[in-house]
């Protein structure tokens, strides 16, 4: 892989879960600025929190990921399918918020309906960013990476 096809891929995965963010911060805005919303249980104060905080475990976890560097075939293929399954996650979650909880036909007010749709475009952004990043993993030493195998070479 090209150092600028890595830069595009990676820089898909952040507006993925920068739009995921920002989705994130408008239900959050929008739960505190109602005249309803009291602080009276651990539920109504954790619930709105909820979105924020998964998407910077994501971010997280998606760092940390992308640190480690396949040695052989086979750490390539379970390197590719946590890259994968990652993006499936992520796609299902945003799926399941935006069509199990909430009816598709009536979504409420518009800053919600607004929240939940940019939540489903930054997973399906960040989700396809992830796939790509999966196909193009290669072997740490393999001849289109810049590393020599100094042993090998003698």
């Amino acid at each position: 892989m090209t150092p600028t096809s890595r830069v595009q891929i990676r820089a898909t995965i952040i507006l993925g879960f920068s739009l995921s963010a920002l989705a994130s911060i408008v239900n959050y805005v929008f739960s505190i600025s109602t005249g309803g919303y009291r602080f009276d249980s651990f539920q109504t104060v954790a619930d709105p929190l909820l979105l924020p905080l998964t998407t910077i475990a994501a971010i997280v976890a998606w760092y940390w990921l992308t640190q480690v560097e396949p040695r052989d075939p086979s750490q390539l293929r379970v390197l590719r399918r946590a890259y994968q399954f990652f993006a499936i996650e992520y796609v299902l979650i945003a799926a399941s918020f935006n069509f199990i909880f909430t009816p598709i036909h009536n979504f409420g007010s518009y800053w919600i309906t607004f929240a939940l749709w940019m939540d489903l475009l930054g997973a399906l952004t960040a989700a396809l960013g992830l796939f790509l990043t999966s196909r193009s993993l290669a072997v740490y030493g393999e001849p289109d990476e810049v590393m020599v195998d100094i042993e090998g070479a003698v």
